[in-house]
């Protein structure tokens, strides 16, 4: 090869390297964009009374507040009349109820001043009560339903009181299968009474709320009823291969 040829393949070899070298690198791995700094801190005013404009304030560390383009935001049950910074260390808010039925109010200030240029947020939450006419409802609807929780526990009570009285001594009935049986009461149980039926096979009957009564005859037949006065109507839903006295209506008689 000549001393020509050599030096124009230098050069061809420098100027592809050059180009290689100058020629964007498209992998490169863009960093995130900075999360905002956040803090949480406890209002001057723990409840805002409703329909009455006040002043509620955050208090904190100054670095903990952004220090340029605050912006103030307010979210809840409750709507910004005003916001400033008093201080480096303190944001206040002047905010106003915007529900009768109360609830939490959400304060907020945002702007610049975080490390590597990311925005601070100050943030605070308090209650907004209910108006006088909505507490009192709540009051009333409290108490209604602590009283009928009280009177279904006295029901109860009596219900288990005269349950064994309930049940009587003997039932005579009529199986979903047809046939008859009888059912002689052996002894008390919760809520009832225990009986033999004509088999030997022993019979539980719990008297239940609103009039309801659940025998269960054996080890696996369940029979459901109503009770008025001393006749019970029912339906047996147990298939037959849990349950030898067969599916559907049964009815029985309570002697006492």
């Amino acid at each position: 090869m000549t001393k020509s040829a050599i030096a124009i393949l230098f050069c061809a070899l420098v100027s592809s390297g050059i180009a290689q070298t100058r020629r964007p690198d498209t992998n490169v791995r863009r960093a995130p964009q900075g999360t905002p700094e956040m803090t949480s801190m406890a209002p001057t005013l723990s409840a805002l009374d409703n329909g009455k404009q006040a002043e509620v304030c955050v208090h904190g560390k100054p670095d903990k507040f952004p220090t340029a383009n605050q912006k103030f935001t307010v979210s809840g049950q409750c709507k910004l009349i005003h916001g400033e910074m008093k201080s480096p260390e303190l944001a206040c808010f002047t905010v106003i109820s915007t529900s009768e039925e109360g609830g939490s109010c959400y304060l907020e200030v945002r702007g610049s001043g975080g490390a590597g240029g990311v925005d601070r947020i100050a943030t605070g939450r308090l209650e907004v009560k209910p108006t006088a006419a909505v507490a009192a409802q709540r009051q009333k609807r409290e108490e209604q339903e602590q009283a009928k929780a009280m009177a279904d526990v006295k029901a109860a009570q009596e219900l288990l009181k005269k349950a064994p009285e309930t049940v009587g001594k003997k039932w005579s009935v009529v199986l979903p299968n047809g046939k008859s049986d009888t059912w002689t009461w052996i002894g008390e149980a919760f809520g009832g009474g225990k009986f033999k039926n004509g088999s030997g096979e022993e019979v539980t009957i719990m008297v239940q709320p609103e009039s309801k009564i659940m025998a269960i005859v054996g080890q696996a037949c369940v029979f459901g009823g109503s009770l008025s006065g001393n006749k019970v109507t029912g339906t047996a839903d147990m298939p037959a291969t849990m349950c030898k006295h067969g599916q559907g209506k049964w009815t029985a008689t309570i002697s006492k």
